[in-house]
């Protein structure tokens, strides 16, 4: 026998249960409770008072007894009754010795370390949550020490195994519960130096120094200083954008300097804008270094994908979420910080649509940006720059900043220059020629660690009169064959790349690899290449001017030759089988995302082979899912514009389709998957039958069931005829999905008849990507001892993740939760499931996680809370393009505030939705029932009648209780 006291009180004997009001009313629950949480007998004056609330009425004892006994009577159903649970001791009353209880597990679970992920999860508001008693208070504290020590092993634990995403987050959950607590800040701290995030760990450590200062008026311990530091010097790779390591001296732009410092100090847009070769990336890196700065150099070419690239530029998830509200909400809590977006110019009206919205969103972030020209923006603070300072006649040459950035580089590349009269002049012209242009120069300097000034003045002399181009040209005609085709082939790649893929992409007939870096060295030399060399791999990149002009060095041949060489290489990063998860090698397609954009860009212009770029295309399809569904969308969009039939065409259609549904846009995948199976069938009749899946999904989802029934049928007929066992399960769990959708009883035999077959013949990986749906299903139509079957086993094979499988099991399961009244579990993975929904951008779980999370909420007490997701369910449920999931949100909102003027037409609108579909309400959460002679609303009147009174409404009387929300188990 059990009794928890954690959300829902209930007690448990075997297979039989009571929880929340079966056990009684308010008395009863609290008894139970003070009985369970103490450590032996409870004297029955002590008792007394805990019911009572310090207050107990004159004849309390046999009001107390009166208590006991009725509880006792509850009990007994359960076999619990009489002295079996609660036991009459001289010094009062006790819970039998070999009772136990949720916390004494937990304890326990903490002493032997298992079960430790559930204990980080524990809250301790959900110990009678309506209470606010003080002999509460010790119990509360012990729980979330609890969970706090829980969280601190975990945390280590993750560490010593190399998992920090794990570490990380499990320290910010920890510290979103005790904001002021020093030890959490010191967690938090280790972990993000652990991981490499050093620009983090100054964040944290900044949040911490700041929260506690403005809070308690205290300064950083010297153990929270220690661990700061000991972060900051940390030897593990980074993973945080950092601010570029900047090669040689920074020489001259002392003013510009000062004025750039200045203008950085407060929260804002400064844009430093000047021609290319100016120096803009220079002196932003010089005044960023020692901030707390996120380094993003802009490599995308489309204002539309701007946004996308530096949200996954600084890891974050996207899903279908929209980019620059995921980057504000990245940037919002973390106080004063810095965000460089340098090379601007190149998506200049995407970038500015992005500052924008985070300058709304983050009062505390200041952006520098460089470009060529100004952003436009409300509130900009531009600073140009100019060429560095002319030489005038009669002035000391070396105290000139193009002089001296000229000797500086010429004595780094291991040159020497001695002034005389005749130097003098040469060096003066020299610096003409490059019209004050720091590039042009530090390519001039390289030039003169290998030949004379006169020589190389002389070279110059006819020139063209524009002075980069000239220089640059020069720089390029002394290459070696090799060495040009190298430059040349660089051209194609984008952003900061390692040596294995520029070797991969230059390497040919003409270029050996074992000759790649020395060439590179060389064209380093010549200021031609610049190199990151910190960090456990050095990254090459070439400036934008200069990528520019190798770019019109490559003639049409090489430069299809040299795309075709990266397409090689992206291609060879990914699995022949193109429906496997992109965990094995997402990072390395993000380590690689410019030059993936730049591949990409070349198909549509038409540079590269279309059919190359629909393949590649397609075989990202499962990365651009679990990172930007709307990137996928649109390099796939323009990919197939114009795009003649073929077997990759109809390819591309599915994974265009696939995305799309996940986006909520029924009708377009609807007519986009219809394309592919046409272009499929008789070709890939495996990925025709899985667009036949979808499309049974998304014929359902618009209400029209034959229709959805005819797809899935043929789906599975055709994964028959393949003898494809892990298709067939998928096409099988469709036809559940749609007979559950109609609360038809036989859809759980279909989905236990899908998961024998995966059992006997499929993979596991397929077996884990089925086990949710067919949670789902089993519990939609009520059948419950097979959906918790299911359930636990789901929640063995994923135990954490961020997937869309994840999403549909853990959204299950909290309806599975609220149907057994455990609303501490269903509370649990509602938030789980919403979170990791929302942050894959999964639009179509949204409706329901959110109305059964709201309804769990409600339950236990969390009446704000409640409201928060209600309103954010109906909100997601009118972004879909079809209507039916706006029914359940309809009733949770007449189940939260029942009294509402406006329930029976909610009602009547929900009621209507649910008949046009055929779509009854879930087995386990019966509809309400209204005014038949109510009037229903359209759709999105409803939604605004819904939200207006979750809005305005009262918190409802104690006769709203949490019985009315979760329907018995039947």
């Amino acid at each position: 026998m059990r009794v928890d006291v954690l959300g829902a009180v209930a007690v448990t004997n075997g297979d039989l249960k009571l929880s929340g009001l079966e056990l009684g009313g308010r008395r009863a629950r609290v008894a139970l409770v003070a009985l369970a949480l103490a450590d032996g007998p409870l004297p029955a004056e002590r008792l007394a008072d805990i019911i009572w609330a310090g207050a107990p009425p004159p004849t309390w004892q046999p009001a107390l007894r009166g208590v006991i006994r009725a509880l006792r009577t509850t009990l007994s159903p359960i076999g619990l009754g009489h002295q079996q649970l609660i036991t009459t001791e001289p010094a009062g009353y006790a819970l039998h010795p070999t009772a136990q209880t949720d916390l004494r597990i937990a304890r326990r679970d903490l002493e032997n370390h298992t079960e430790l992920d559930t204990l980080t999860k524990l809250n301790p508001d959900d110990l009678l949550p309506q209470e606010d008693a003080a002999w509460l208070r010790a119990h509360r504290e012990a729980i979330d020490h609890i969970r706090s020590r829980a969280a601190e092993i975990v945390i280590t634990d993750a560490i010593t195994r190399g998992d920090h995403t794990t570490a990380t987050r499990t320290a910010r959950d920890l510290l979103e519960h005790r904001p002021l607590d020093e030890p959490a800040h010191r967690l938090l701290i280790t972990a993000l130096g652990a991981a490499g995030d050093r620009t983090g760990a100054v964040r944290a450590y900044e949040h911490c120094r700041t929260l506690l200062a403005e809070q308690l008026g205290i300064d950083p311990s010297t153990e929270t200083v220690a661990v700061y530091l000991h972060a900051l010097r940390s030897e593990a790779p980074s993973t945080s954008p950092r601010v570029p390591l900047q090669p040689g001296a920074f020489v001259g732009r002392q003013r510009e300097q000062r004025e750039l410092e200045t203008a950085l100090h407060d929260p804002g847009l400064v844009t430093l804008t000047g021609r290319g070769g100016i120096g803009k990336s220079r002196l932003a890196a010089k005044a960023s270094t020692g901030r707390q700065a996120a380094w993003i150099t802009v490599t995308a070419q489309d204002d539309e994908l701007a946004a996308s690239q530096v949200a996954l530029d600084l890891r974050l998830t996207l899903g279908d979420a929209d980019p620059a509200t995921a980057i504000a909400d990245h940037f919002a809590p973390l106080g004063r910080t810095l965000l460089v977006l340098d090379a601007c110019e190149n998506a200049g009206d995407g970038v500015a649509s992005l500052v924008s919205q985070l300058l709304q969103s983050c009062p505390n972030l200041t952006i520098l940006a460089t470009s060529r020209s100004a952003l436009g923006v409300d509130g900009e603070r531009v600073l140009r720059l100019n060429p560095l300072h002319p030489i005038h006649p009669g002035t000391d040459l070396l105290t000139n900043p193009q002089v001296q950035l000229l000797l500086h580089r010429v004595a780094e590349g291991g040159g020497r220059i001695t002034f005389d009269d005749g130097m003098s002049s040469l060096i003066s012209a020299l610096c003409q020629r490059c019209a004050g242009l720091p590039l042009a120069l530090e390519l001039i300097a390289a030039q003169l660690t290998v030949m004379s000034p006169a020589d190389l003045l002389e070279e110059l002399a006819d020139a063209p009169s524009d002075r980069l181009t000239a220089v640059l040209e020069h720089s390029y005609a002394p290459l070696r064959d090799d060495e040009a085709a190298v430059f040349r082939r660089l051209s194609v790649l984008r952003g900061p790349v390692g040596l294995p893929l520029i070797r991969s992409v230059v390497s040919d007939a003409d270029v050996q690899p074992v000759r790649v870096i020395r060439i590179l060295r060389e064209l380093t030399d010549r200021a031609l290449l610049t190199v990151d060399r910190e960090g456990p791999r050095w990254r090459y990149q070439l400036d934008d001017d200069i990528q520019t002009f190798a770019t019109t060095k490559l003639t049409p041949g090489e430069q299809q030759a040299a795309f075709g060489r990266l397409a090689d290489t992206i291609r060879s990063l990914l699995p022949d089988n193109a429906t496997a998860t992109p965990t094995g090698f997402a990072d390395a397609i993000a380590e690689l995302g410019g030059s993936v954009r730049s591949l990409l860009a070349a198909a549509v212009d038409g540079c590269v082979n279309r059919e190359r770029g629909l393949e590649i295309a397609f075989r990202l399809h499962r990365y651009w899912a679990a990172t930007n569904v709307s990137e996928g969308i649109f390099w796939l969009s323009r990919l197939l514009e114009h795009a003649p039939e073929t077997p990759w065409t109809g390819l591309a259609n599915f994974a265009h389709g696939f995305l799309s549904y996940w986006t909520g846009d029924a009708e377009s995948a609807l007519r986009i998957l219809d394309t592919a199976v046409r272009q499929l069938r008789g070709i890939h009749d495996d990925f025709a039958a899985r667009a036949l899946i979808y499309l049974g999904g998304i014929a359902d989802d618009l209400d029209r069931g034959a229709e959805a029934v005819t797809y899935v049928k043929e789906s599975v007929a055709v994964a028959d005829r393949l003898g494809e066992h892990n298709l067939y399960v998928g096409a099988a769990m469709g036809v559940g999905s749609v007979l559950a959708e109609r609360g038809d009883p036989a859809a759980a035999d279909f989905a236990l008849a899908a998961l024998g077959a995966c059992r006997r013949r499929a993979s596991s990986e397929q077996l884990a990507s089925a086990l949710p749906t067919a949670v789902m299903i089993s519990w939609q139509v009520g059948a419950l001892p097979q959906a918790r079957e299911l359930l636990a086993e789901g929640l063995t094979l994923h135990p954490d993740g961020r997937r869309i499988a994840r999403v549909v099991l853990l959204t299950a399961g909290c309806g599975i939760s609220l149907a057994d009244r455990d609303v501490a579990q269903a509370i649990s993975l509602g938030r789980t499931a919403d979170e990791i929904a929302t942050t894959l951008g999964v639009e179509r779980e949204l409706p329901l996680v959110r109305a059964l999370l709201a309804r769990a909420l409600h339950a236990g007490g969390h009446r704000r809370d409640a409201t928060d997701r209600a309103i954010a369910a109906i909100r997601a449920a009118r972004a879909l393009t079809y209507d039916h999931p706006l029914a359940l949100c309809l009733e949770t909102t007449t189940l939260l505030y029942p009294g509402s003027p406006g329930r029976d037409r909610l009602l009547a609108t929900a009621a209507e939705l649910r008949a046009r579909g055929d779509r009854p309400a879930p087995a386990t959460l019966p509809a309400p029932t209204g005014s038949p002679d109510a009037e229903p609303m359209s759709a999105e009147e409803a939604a605004a009648l819904a939200i207006s009174t979750l809005l305005g409404g009262q918190i409802g009387t104690d006769q709203h209780t949490n019985g009315i929300l979760i329907a018995p188990d039947r």
